[in-house]
């Protein structure tokens, strides 16, 4: 069982090599190898908090000695944050008062939301329900305190779109909606 856990968590980490980076640059190489940074998303959140995944990317980085950097991110709400994240480009920049959001769609993103009292009870965000048509941009000022891990504006239940909602058309509702 593990060798199968194995070879598709292996087969995981190649697709994440294959694409390009969201800076611009080119990363990987063109000969088929992997190399470069790549980052893993995954819903098995209990193989991350094990040390599991660190023997996978320990191998794999063995095998594919010119990848720099792995990363594994354990997600809980893998279907809503994959689905927000394929809709959007994101970049967090720091400011004097909080965080500035600058947002990228790739596709129509309706009444796009950020709940920012969800991670800071005193938190204010400029502005709320912004809509984007596929390429379009809009930058959210968010006031808050520092926060160790800024990428949690990026997450649910903090960031949440409408477009998350038309999953409740087939029965399957987000679990900002359901509380599970």
């Amino acid at each position: 069982m593990l060798g199968a856990t194995s070879a598709l968590v292996v087969g995981a980490l190649l697709a994440a090599c294959s694409g390009g980076s969201t800076d611009g640059e080119t990363s990987g190489s063109t000969s088929g190898e992997p190399s470069g940074a790549i980052q893993v998303l995954t819903w098995r959140t209990d193989l991350v908090q094990d040390g599991t995944f660190d023997k996978y990317v320990a191998a794999f980085k063995a095998k594919y000695p010119k990848v720099t950097e792995v990363e594994v991110e354990g997600i809980t709400d893998y279907e809503g944050e994959v689905k927000t994240r394929m809709n959007t480009d994101y970049q967090i920049e720091r400011t004097a008062t909080g965080y500035r959001l600058h947002v990228h769609a790739r596709s129509l993103v309706r009444d796009l939301v950020v709940n920012a009292d969800r991670i800071d009870p005193v938190a204010a965000v400029g502005d709320g329900l912004v809509t984007l048509a596929a390429g379009g941009s809009a930058t959210v000022e968010i006031t808050c305190r520092e926060l160790p891990d800024p990428t949690v504006l990026l997450a649910p239940p903090v960031l949440r779109t409408a477009n998350d909602l038309q999953r409740a058309r087939t029965g399957r509702l987000p679990s900002a909606v359901t509380g599970t």
